[in-house]
Formats: C-alpha cells, structure tokens, sequence
C-alpha cells in the first residue's frame, strides 16, 4: 500500500499546522512503537511544537488590527454618547435637563478617554459605565440611552479580552521564521513518509494497513481543498479577462461612433489635427 504524496508548500499555514497536528494523532493513534518511527518522530514532535510557536506569533499580529478596529467602534460609541448627553443639555423637558447635567458632570469628571492609551481608556470606560449602570441608572432611563451604554461596554469588555489574548501570545517570544520552520518539518514527514514505504516493501506483514487508509483519506481531504482553492482562483481569473474584454469592445465601439459621428475615417496613421491656413496677421513684420 502506497502512501499518497501532498505537495505541502502549498497550504496556508493554518491548514499546514493542522495537516500535521492530525498526522500526528493518528501516528499516536496507531502506535508509534509499532510504526517503528520512535526517532524521527521525537524530531517531528519538537518541530511541530516550533511551528505551533511561529504560529502563536502570527495570531498575535492578527491580533493587533483586530484590537485597533475595537479601539476605534468604542471611541466612536462613546463620543457619540457624549455628544447625545451634552445635547440633551438643551432639550425642552427640565427633568432630561437635570438628568443630563448630571451625566455631563459625570463625563467631565473622567476626560476625554477616547484619547488615552489603550489600558487608561480600558480601565477608565469599565469603571465609567459601572457608574452609569449604578449611581446613574435613574439618569440613563430617562435619556433613554441604556442601549448606547450597553454597546460600549460590549465593545470595552471585548477589546480587553483581545488585549489579553495577543499579550499572553506575545510573552513566548520567538527568534524562529514560518519559512524555515516550515521547511524542516516538510523535510521531517517526508523522512518518514519514506521510512514508513521502505519498511513496508522489507516487511509485507507489517500491518499497518488501517494507519495510511486514515492517512491516505486525510491527504485526499487536503488536496481536494487545495484543488477547489485553485479553481476558483482561475475561475475569478477567467472572469476578470471576460470582463476585459467586453469593456475593451465597448470602448472600442464607442471610439468609432465618435469617428463616424464627425464624418472621420478611422485611422491611427492619420494626424487627428488639421493644418491651417496662415492669415495675413500672421505674416512676419516688414523691417
């Protein structure tokens, strides 16, 4: 039984991790004392551990737009809140009046905390809205703005959870590159992809039948993936160059009404200026 060969440079690095995150459950599945790969397989393990490292790199880069896009939906919702109490300030009603006083009173206690760094705005908005949830929630009612208040600290808890995530990503710092680590584990499953085929060809009762059956399946899921994935990458390609070239008939077309409409015959040799006769100012003057 032949193992069935992947091209492994070509899935996104997620799905690369993951293609051998699920080689090596099934290898333990199986049993890696039976499957004779002990060595290489402490090898194949200590790589996979670098590569989950890198990756945790990558999620933390992620990470930072993913915070950056928080940060700026909550200074966007809490200057809109702002704007709305400080407005209220001149409704016709007195009790929003007073009620609105007082929530503006509240917001000059705190600043401007949509322009402070992220923790000072973080910590400032939580207990910010903890105030309007208790000593002010009388205030919040009769504006009618609690959902306004509500979004903003969906958004402020989110974005301290993200702000969390990406630093207990960033504290196992890693001098190593995707590229390289990449490389070396493709060299390391392809060591024992062989070492696995050798054996089989030494040994025909070596059982190990139902470990590549799984495996095989696995390897045809991903390719099938990559497959799909470049399908539709030249499908959009062919539709781009169809869409080319009905707009290059359509200006064209347009080209020659416009030749035609000014009674012109349609050609790129010809000058598309007329000379014209010199008038008689045009004459040099008599010395």
């Amino acid at each position: 039984m032949n193992i069935t060969r992947i091209n492994l440079t070509k899935p996104r690095n997620e799905e690369w991790y993951q293609f051998f995150a699920e080689f090596k459950r099934l290898a333990l599945e199986h049993g890696v004392e039976e499957l004779h790969i002990e060595v290489l397989f402490i090898r194949f393990l200590a790589l996979l551990e670098d590569a989950d490292t890198v990756l945790e790199q990558t999620r933390a880069s992620e990470l930072t737009a993913k915070i950056q896009k928080l940060d700026s939906e909550r200074d966007k919702v809490f200057n809109g809140l702002r704007a709305m109490i400080k407005a209220f300030k001149s409704h016709f009603d007195p009790e929003k009046v007073e009620a609105a006083t007082r929530l503006f009173i509240l917001l000059k206690l705190y600043g401007y905390l949509s322009s402070k760094g992220y923790s000072h705005e973080t910590a400032g908005l939580y207990n910010f809205i903890e105030d309007l949830k208790d000593k002010y929630a009388a205030d919040i009612n009769t504006l009618g703005i609690g959902d306004i208040v509500l979004k903003l600290e969906e958004i402020n808890n989110e974005f301290g959870d993200v702000i969390m995530q990406r630093n207990e990503q960033q504290s196992t710092k890693t001098d190593l590159k995707m590229k390289d680590v990449r490389k070396e584990l493709n060299t390391c499953y392809n060591e024992i992809i062989n070492y696995l085929e050798s054996y089989m060809t030494v040994n025909p009762g070596h059982g190990f039948e139902p470990f590549i059956k799984k495996l095989n399946t696995n390897i045809e899921r991903y390719k099938n993936l990559l497959s799909r994935r470049k399908g539709r990458k030249a499908g959009n390609k062919t539709e781009n160059s169809e869409a080319d070239t009905m707009l290059d008939t359509l200006i064209n077309a347009e080209k020659v009404a416009v030749i035609e409409q000014n009674g012109q015959i349609a050609n790129q040799n010809q000058p598309h200026w007329t000379p014209i006769p010199p008038r008689d100012n045009d004459k040099p003057f008599e010395k």
